[in-house]
């Protein structure tokens, strides 16, 4: 007994020793940020010789890193110098940058003011260019989502959604508490179904018979308004075969007297009535009226918008009612085929473009998951390659590839904007990421505009992939994909490229390019939302994790991005005619006001931010740098001498915005709502700011509200009666042969 206490001790022993020579063979972790960072807490970009904060600071005497030597047993960790031999080198191309205000990276700054760089704006954050130690983590799904009563609905917010950015900063919350309280003391869970008395609410009342889409006008309109949507909005919803549809809507409809009826044999065809109704809608929506009664209008063109106008056609919204019934119930979800693939993703698409749709709605996030069930069921989730036998003809093919890619881009956009889990979990099918050499001669523009939202589809997939887990998110994720998206940026022109009146004719007609700068400029807009997001997260997480500057920086980011989209807002309100022509108006205009109504609710709170002192305008306005800022300064009257005058003048253009939008709500539905808002926020500001507000300027923000109580009132019931068509009354009032 005795010598098996001795052979364990000496076991023991052994084993100690032996973990004592390895602990000490072992490489010892050395920190990769300079000294300076790490005193100071600050994050480092690891950038040598010298990182980017320590050249801002002037203090590059002291930007030091640790070496990474080999340890050997008893070697102690050694911190050196850099020798200025080795660095003069790269100080004198440093100072060149500055001088030509160009970042080594080759990018150019708009704003040649800017002396300092902006962390958030400027520095490529990357995943690897962080250690675990020093990249903080943030618990996203448990501090940036939840329940909220909107509308007297419960609706739940993710983290990269905009009410998550609104609930979670406390200027804004203050603003909206009136709003939020009484929402959440009106809600009764049990009544949500049948009870709503606030604007905007989703019930809808059923509509009269009377009130039915009457009958199609004569069948040379029809057929007018299919060939101009094909003509002219094709680059909007560019997965339908024009010949082979137009053949099946020679079979579905025919004349009868006066008027169009839906043959027999059209009534087994949902799909394609459903198209038929949704392609008049939109060709309607961009009718060159003006050039006609100017007598601008020459040869066909004119005499159809002749008879147009003498047969007082007038295609509403109800024809999208009408569509969506026919897609959604009679038959185009029980019998999935191509056809009703198309129907389903051109109403979804009409919505994202139509003056009378909520964009952000339920109805549009449902369309969706129900397209991705029916593309699924179909095979196009799978690349047509692997078809091969199955599938011959390239066209097809090349059709499938841009239903799936815009599948990717919708699932992945309408992810981030609400904050939710992807419905598209496939990684392997990503078309277009590889432009195809097959069909590009016929639509270059097309197929560079799928480039350019599948690049996107893969950036915001891998940011709503790191968000939307349970576990906690990176800031290097964030950070990552901020730079991803302004690298992407880069690729597309600039919105004063985009929209520039002097680039094409107001009065002109519609065509390839000016639809290609519409759908570029709605992507680039898209874009810059996102940011916005992305750098209000960025800002809303690093409480009590580092210095002030680092949170200012990403605020003042997050500012830059929302008064670029404030601009384009307002700007749109006083010329809309100026953005693409008069006949693009209408369909461009839910997207701007899409993107103010999502921003401004959070961006206003810069204004109580300003008058507290927590926030200056003129130091944030010398940090922007996107080339979409030129002229922000101006725009903004920032006096660098007196921030009065930039409160002055940023309260301005929030009661312009207010007024223009109250003007627009009976015609663009989301003009309403960002009416509404606006009304809350001004309200709040002459309540507790009375002295920032000007006398002249507040007697004639009382004087529009009380002129325009009523109206509100009208307004909100109409928009909140849109037409609910009874399914027996879909061919009541189109005859039958």
């Amino acid at each position: 007994m005795e010598s098996y206490y001795k052979s364990l001790i000496s076991r023991r022993m052994t084993s100690k020793q032996t973990d004592t020579v390895k602990s000490h063979n072992t490489r010892a972790r050395v920190p990769t940020s300079c000294s300076m960072c790490r005193k100071r807490k600050r994050k480092c970009d690891k950038i040598k010789p010298f990182c980017t904060n320590c050249i801002t600071a002037g203090s590059t005497d002291k930007c030091t890193y640790e070496k990474h030597p080999w340890m050997e047993y008893g070697t102690e960790y050694r911190v050196t110098h850099i020798s200025h031999d080795e660095v003069r080198p790269s100080q004198d191309t440093t100072e060149m940058y500055q001088q030509l205000n160009v970042s080594p990276d080759g990018s150019t700054s708009s704003n040649t003011s800017n002396k300092s760089l902006n962390i958030s704006s400027n520095t490529p954050h990357t995943a690897n260019t962080q250690t675990t130690e020093e990249d903080y983590t943030v618990g996203l799904s448990k501090a940036f989502d939840g329940l909220t009563v909107k509308e007297s609905v419960l609706t739940y917010y993710g983290p990269t959604s905009y009410m998550s950015v609104f609930l979670n900063d406390s200027y804004s919350r203050r603003m909206f508490h009136q709003y939020t309280q009484s929402q959440l003391e009106g809600y009764r869970e049990q009544w949500e179904m049948p009870y709503s008395k606030t604007p905007c609410s989703d019930s809808t009342p059923t509509q009269e018979e009377s009130k039915v889409v009457s009958d199609l006008p004569p069948l040379r309109i029809v057929t007018f308004l299919v060939e101009t949507f094909f003509e002219t909005l094709y680059p909007f919803a560019p997965f339908i075969n024009k010949y082979s549809f137009m053949e099946e809507m020679k079979m579905a409809l025919t004349q009868t007297g006066n008027k169009t009826v839906v043959t027999q044999q059209g009534k087994q065809l949902h799909s394609t009535i459903a198209l038929v109704l949704i392609m008049m809608r939109f060709s309607f929506l961009t009718l060159p009226f003006q050039q006609y009664y100017s007598n601008s209008l020459t040869g066909n063109s004119q005499q159809m918008m002749k008879e147009i106008v003498e047969n007082q056609v007038d295609i509403r919204p109800s024809y999208i009612g009408r569509a969506n019934i026919l897609v959604s119930t009679a038959g185009c979800f029980s019998s999935i085929s191509l056809r009703a693939i198309q129907a389903a993703l051109l109403l979804r698409t009409y919505k994202s473009f139509c003056p009378e749709g909520n964009e952000g709605g339920t109805e549009s996030s449902i369309l969706i998951g129900s397209l991705i069930q029916m593309a699924r069921f179909h095979g196009l989730h799978r690349n047509p390659e692997f078809y091969k036998n199955t599938i011959l003809d390239e066209e097809t093919k090349h059709l499938w590839g841009k239903i799936w890619a815009q599948l990717l881009y919708l699932d992945a956009s309408q992810s981030f904007n609400l904050g939710s889990q992807l419905m598209i979990y496939e990684d392997e099918n990503f078309p277009f990421l590889e432009v195809p050499n097959l069909l590009v001669t016929n639509e270059p523009l097309i197929v560079n505009n799928f480039a350019l939202k599948a690049q996107v589809s893969q950036i915001i997939r891998k940011l709503v992939k790191s968000t939307a887990k349970d576990g906690p998110t990176k800031s290097s994720a964030l950070l990552e994909s901020a730079q991803e998206i302004r690298s992407l940026m880069c690729k597309i022109r600039i919105f004063e490229q985009l929209y520039d009146a002097k680039l094409f004719d107001v009065n002109g007609a519609i065509n390839s390019d000016v639809c290609d700068r519409v759908l570029e400029f709605c992507l680039r807009l898209d874009l810059t939302y996102k940011l916005y997001i992305i750098n209000f997260l960025l800002y809303s997480s690093t409480d009590g994790l580092f210095d002030s500057s680092l949170k200012e920086d990403y605020f003042t980011a997050a500012v830059e991005n929302g008064l670029i989209i404030l601009r384009i807002g307002i700007a749109f309100c006083d010329t809309p005619q100026l953005f693409f022509g008069a006949q693009l108006e209408r369909v461009v205009a839910q997207n701007i006001f899409l993107a103010v109504y999502r921003t401004v609710v959070s961006l206003t709170s810069i204004v109580p931010r300003m008058i507290d002192g927590t926030f200056s305008l003129t130091n944030a306005s010398q940090k922007f740098t996107s080339p979409d800022s030129a002229g922000l300064v101006t725009w903004l009257n920032v006096d660098f001498n007196n921030e009065q005058a930039g409160l002055h003048s940023l309260i301005a253009k929030f009661q312009s915005l207010y007024f223009s939008t109250t003007n627009l709500a009976s015609t663009y539905f989301l003009c309403f709502r960002v009416s509404w808002g606006m009304k809350y926020v001004l309200d709040y500001l002459t309540e507790n700011y009375p002295s920032v507000i000007e006398d002249k300027v507040r007697e004639e923000q009382t004087l529009f509200t009380d002129e325009f109580s009523d109206i509100y009132s009208s307004i909100g019931e109409m928009w909140n009666s849109e037409s609910v068509i009874n399914f027996d009354y879909i061919f009541a009032s189109l005859g039958e042969t």
